[in-house]
């Protein structure tokens, strides 16, 4: 069997996108911003992240989102801060590191759906359509390229698809998962996706942060496409949006979940900005007059947000309870069993320590050293980590030294 690694290099290759933008990467996430339509949209919430910028960085609110800021850096400073606050117990003192934090995870997803909002991706269709029947996906990407591609091509579904049972997916309306015994290629997304939906987390003294429901933290849920309004926050429908894509507000839950309400009131404020004072603010900025559409819909439910794994240098897996240690299990499973394991746009950072701890376990228990075929325009230390890390002889190691797009020839992996 073979498997796949997939990074955020492949993601570029997508060049189909109606807002003329490519996916970000660390360095150029505020600026991609700054280019979308969704910047003077004042439903998106940036004020806290911004006066961070300001009070912290000396960065005016004019220049912020055109600085070369890496959002792994600025997440895990923020991080610390609000770490350092609730050690203090100063938290609900001042919650502008939580509540910038939380807006940092909605504005990370909000660039990824607007970009992704267009024709399926042609380069992810020949990925795909180049797999085999046991192949599997590794990917750390948020995005969703993946999941429309083999959703329109394959046999694959939501319902099973990720290797996780949802509570429930949204089509239209929550409904219940159904469970197929289909053959369909594992998608393992080791850093969760923009369309899978939890609860809010609120500060925890012991923990950082903690979900807000009071159920298994491992419980996830799903959004896939709707054609109708739904209900969200303050009732901020935007769309209809292509499947796997939303507006920046995702659906509220409606089941009858018990929440943890210690604090609530703090955490269901946490992105809000006062709206005459913000409106001001970016009418200033960017020197248009902004019309904020009303609410089209009810706020019924909980409020759910994005079950990503920001960028931080210390990832908090385990916020998710058991979640994300059952998909690094599947994940080096597939890379055990696998003969051939393809990476493709994914250069191994040093920051991904975890990633490089699962390849050290796998390769220990593979019996026979597989083939590695490396997709990628610059591949040296990543040909360097997997002679000298991994030990992978020489004549084991495959080298595409070019982009992974539209145009890549698979053929060349059945050769």
């Amino acid at each position: 069997m073979r498997t796949f690694i997939i990074g955020a290099g492949a993601s570029k290759a997508y060049d189909l996108s109606p807002t003329n933008c490519t996916m970000p990467i660390a360095n150029d996430f505020f600026k991609t911003f700054e280019k979308l339509d969704i910047s003077t949209d004042l439903r998106v919430l940036i004020g806290d992240i911004i006066n961070i910028g300001k009070n912290d960085f000396g960065i005016d609110f004019y220049s912020f989102f055109s600085s070369s800021f890496d959002i792994e850096d600025f997440h895990t400073y923020i991080e610390k801060k609000l770490i350092k606050q609730m050690q203090e117990d100063i938290i609900y003192k001042n919650i502008h590191y939580y509540k910038a934090y939380l807006q940092l995870i909605f504005l990370y997803t909000s660039i990824i759906n607007e970009i992704q909002n267009g024709p399926i991706s042609k380069a992810h269709i020949q990925l795909i359509k180049s797999l085999r029947k046991d192949d599997s996906i590794i990917t750390f990407n948020w995005d969703t390229l993946l999941d429309r591609a083999l959703s329109e091509h394959t046999h694959w579904a939501a319902d099973f698809g990720y290797c996780l049972t949802p509570e429930k997916i949204y089509r239209d309306k929550w409904v219940s998962p159904e469970i197929k015994k289909e053959d369909f290629n594992k998608l393992i997304k080791l850093h969760g996706s923009t369309n899978w939906l939890t609860t809010y987390p609120q500060p925890d003294k012991d923990n950082l942060l903690k979900l807000n429901q009071k159920i298994d933290n491992s419980c996830f849920y799903i959004y896939e496409h709707t054609n109708s309004p739904y209900h969200c926050y303050d009732g901020r429908f935007e769309g209809p949006y292509e499947p796997f894509s939303y507006f920046y507000y995702p659906p509220n839950i409606l089941d009858d979940i018990e929440l943890d309400t210690n604090k609530d009131k703090v955490m269901f404020k946490a992105g809000v900005l006062n709206q005459p004072e913000s409106q001001k603010l970016y009418e200033e900025m960017f020197g248009i007059k902004l019309n904020i559409p009303k609410r089209v819909n009810l706020e019924q439910g909980i409020v759910t947000m994005p079950l990503i794994i920001p960028p931080v240098k210390d990832k908090k897996y385990t916020l998710f309870a058991n979640l994300f240690i059952e998909l690094w299990d599947v994940a080096k499973q597939e890379i055990i069993n696998a003969s051939e394991i393809f990476i493709i746009g994914y250069s191994f950072p040093k920051t991904d320590t975890r990633t490089i701890k699962l390849f050290e376990e796998a390769f220990c228990e593979k019996k026979d050293f597989p083939k590695i075929i490396i997709v990628n325009p610059e591949p040296d230390n990543i040909i360097e980590l997997f002679k000298m890390k991994f030990g992978i002889p020489m004549d084991n190691l495959t080298i595409y030294k070019e982009y992974f797009n539209a145009d890549f020839d698979f053929d060349k992996f059945n050769t």
